[in-house]
């Protein structure tokens, strides 16, 4: 499954496994991509490829991570329309849909989520069953979960039941569960 193609408009949101994505993009050719991101750093790792245009939305800096909240930046991500967005979530359940430690991180993802015609949410397995403090959104508002072990139980059951393509990405490519579902 390609997760992006040449021409795209994508949102890229804040945190380690976005810096990691943000890290694998920089130095790909051919893809001419539109980034749009609430990351100081994810924005200037992006800016070293000539051939993306890339937008940091403003607002409010979040010392030490470098990462805007607040109106501003939901504002700003109001007046966008992503192809895909590329999310992350501190914490993943099955009661919870997908969480997050923080009010403002919150309300940013979500307004990413308004904005974005598929969300791509990006967790790794140690966030399984955890449900952090403030919602971001229940499983119907993910199209895909990349993650780096298939997830079980409870938690497998109610993305199948919300159709989530699961991709478990990992040293040998990457395997897609929807197939085997």
């Amino acid at each position: 499954m390609r997760l992006c193609a040449p021409g795209d408009s994508i949102a890229i949101d804040v945190g380690s496994t976005m810096m990691y994505l943000a890290e694998e993009l920089r130095d790909a050719t051919g893809l001419r991509l539109i980034v749009i991101t609430p990351s100081m750093t994810i924005g200037s790792e992006l800016s070293e490829n000539p051939s993306y245009v890339v937008i940091v939305t403003g607002g409010q800096v979040r010392r030490g991570e470098l990462t805007l909240t607040g109106a501003l930046t939901e504002a700003a991500l109001a007046q966008f329309h992503f192809k895909t967005l590329f999310l992350s979530a501190a914490g993943m359940s099955a009661s919870g849909g997908l969480t997050e430690f923080n009010m403002e991180d919150a309300a940013v993802k979500r307004a990413m989520i308004a904005s974005a015609e598929r969300v791509v949410a990006l967790v790794d397995s140690s966030k399984f069953g955890s449900t952090e403090l403030c919602k971001i959104c229940e499983f119907d508002q993910i199209d895909v979960l990349v993650t780096d072990a298939p997830p079980e139980g409870e938690l497998k059951t109610a993305l199948h039941e919300q159709s989530v393509n699961i991709i478990v990405a990992g040293h040998g490519g990457e395997h897609t569960m929807k197939e085997s579902q």
